[in-house]
Formats: structure tokens, C-alpha cells, sequence
């Protein structure tokens, strides 16, 4: 009678620890499609890019960018199953390596962001005036000072 006793005891914490097992059993996250990266996605931002995947199941990403010692790392909160992770923060002419990681999940791909040089009329599309040019002739400005009663300072 005894040893039946221990046979069922032994079978249920065996049943237990294979639910517990089942239950703490981590699912690989699998990457349906991607990751892509497209850069200038709207044909307007040269500097920027956006980083799109597809998972199994919904879990959070993360993006290291780098370029020569500069490293950043950009979270993206909130567990999704479409990602559309945006890439900013780009100086012209670099390429950078984006490594693109799922929380939890790991490392999914390494990207290569190229941006081009900015063109030669750049500047000469953005007049900028000298600060004492401007401080000089800003109406607003000269209308305050004398408003308050002070003199204009050269």
C-alpha cells in the first residue's frame, strides 16, 4: 500500500514539473519578413530611414546604430508583431551599420544605412544672415527697447 502511495506521488510532481517546464518554455521568436531597411522613405527626409520586420509573435526591437566610435542604441517600446522602426538622426555622406535586435529574441540582422552628400547648392538655398544683421534690423526687437523705455544697444 505503501509503495503504491510513493508511485502516485511520484507521478504527480513528474505531471508538475512537466506543466511548470511547459509553462517557463520560451517560444523562439521567428522573423516572418524582413528586417528591410529603406532609406528616404517619403522622398523627403534624406537623412532618415525606416527599419520594417514581421515576427511570430509580438515582442519589442531595438536598433543599434553606428558609424566609426559613435554607437547609439534606440528602443522602441510596447511588443508588436509589425515593426516600422525609424531611423534618425543621419549626417550626410556616412554609411552606418544598423544591427536590429527583438526583445526577447536576439540579434535578427545587420543593415547598411548610406546617406548621400548634401548638394552643392545646399547653402546657397538657406540664406543666413549674420547675428548683428539681424539684431540690427529686427523691428520687434528695436520696437521692445524703446517700448521699455531703454536705449538700443549697438
Amino acid at each position: 500500500m505503501q509503495t503504491h502511495r510513493l508511485r502516485v506521488a511520484a507521478r504527480a510532481t513528474t505531471s508538475l514539473a512537466s506543466l511548470l517546464l511547459a509553462a517557463f518554455t520560451v517560444h523562439a521568436v521567428e522573423v516572418v519578413d524582413g528586417p528591410t531597411l529603406t532609406m528616404d522613405p517619403n522622398g523627403r527626409t534624406p537623412l532618415a530611414g525606416v527599419v520594417e520586420l514581421t515576427t511570430d509573435t509580438p515582442v519589442e526591437a531595438q536598433l543599434t546604430i553606428t558609424f566609426g566610435s559613435d554607437t547609439r542604441t534606440v528602443s522602441f517600446p510596447g511588443a508588436s508583431q509589425q515593426h516600422f522602426l525609424p531611423v534618425l538622426g543621419l549626417k550626410p555622406d556616412r554609411t552606418y551599420t544598423v544591427d536590429v535586435e527583438l526583445v526577447p529574441g536576439g540579434p535578427v540582422g545587420t543593415l547598411f544605412a548610406t546617406t548621400a552628400p548634401l548638394p552643392s547648392t545646399f547653402l546657397r538655398s538657406c540664406p543666413v544672415s549674420p547675428l548683428q544683421e539681424r539684431k540690427r534690423d529686427t523691428p520687434l526687437l528695436t520696437a521692445s527697447v524703446e517700448a521699455a523705455g531703454g536705449r538700443r544697444m549697438p
